[in-house]
């Protein structure tokens, strides 16, 4: 599994590629 306890930015990076795939879906 991924380790999301790396850095703080990794998961502000997921949150954004889950809004951007959202977007991108539309």
């Amino acid at each position: 599994m991924v380790r999301f306890k790396e850095d703080p930015d990794t998961i502000s990076y997921f949150k954004l590629c889950k809004i951007v795939k959202k977007k991108v879906r539309v």
